[in-house]
């Protein structure tokens, strides 16, 4: 059934995250249709893997895919400190930049967020948890796409909370926009995440930092269940619902 609170996934990964999404394709798209989105973000970590199979998979259960990725600083450091984006594609221009970003991220062993971003930022969409990021990402190259990534597991931690970033990134001019870091379809796939993170790390489940962790939140949840958890910022979940048409 369709809900009349409109609210789509911007930031979901599919198992094609390697060793971190706990979820198939077909999962996802039919947990999404049936959970009364009329469209769903493929936002796979440095990879566009999956993007085909989305497409006819996502079409086939109603909805309209929406193809994008997370890309993350190569430096385990700055990308714990904010400096990790989740590019969306708008335009096939930005097909094709998202391609070459992705590039210059797996190629070049001292390869920066924003640099890259700048110079190929026409035709996405920008969502980053760090207002310094998209600071520096408009500064130098004047984009307007770009827009807080709030509740985003990618978050500077933890100094950096998200009510500090709130208002960090609305001083600056930046909109907010609810996401909810998805890795798995339903709360109890949290273990199974966890396993994942463990057989990566060669470590039993018990020992996996928590920082290697995605949160217990995660799921892919309703938009009445993202309405509770953003009754501070209302604005978020309408503009991930404007940003998806």
């Amino acid at each position: 059934m369709i809900t009349d609170i409109r609210f789509v996934h911007l930031q979901t990964r599919s198992h094609y995250s390697l060793m971190r999404g706990a979820a198939g394709l077909e999962a996802l798209c039919v947990a999404a249709r049936e959970r009364g989105m009329r469209a769903l973000a493929l936002t796979d970590i440095d990879g566009i893997y999956g993007a085909v199979r989305f497409r006819e998979i996502a079409t086939a259960a109603g909805l309209r895919p929406i193809v994008g990725a997370e890309v993350t600083s190569p430096d385990p450091r700055r990308r714990a400190a904010g400096e990790t984006a989740t590019l969306l594609v708008k335009t096939r221009q930005g097909y094709a930049n998202l391609c070459r970003i992705l590039t210059r991220r797996h190629l070049e062993a001292a390869f920066a967020l924003a640099p890259a971003v700048a110079e190929h930022a026409g035709g996405l969409v920008v969502l980053c948890p760090s207002p310094e990021i998209l600071q520096e990402i408009r500064a130098l190259c004047g984009a307007r796409d770009l827009y807080l990534a709030l509740g985003s597991s990618g978050a500077p931690l933890p100094a950096w909370g998200g009510f500090g970033r709130l208002r960090a990134a609305r001083a600056l001019g930046f909109e907010p926009v609810a996401v909810n870091d998805v890795h798995f379809v339903d709360a109890r796939d949290f273990d199974l995440h966890r396993l994942l993170r463990a057989i990566d790390l060669n470590t039993t489940r018990d020992r996996v930092p928590p920082e290697e962790l995605a949160s217990p939140q995660a799921w892919l949840k309703t938009p009445r269940e993202m309405e509770r958890a953003y009754p501070h910022c209302p604005e978020a979940l309408a503009t991930a619902a404007r940003l998806a048409e």
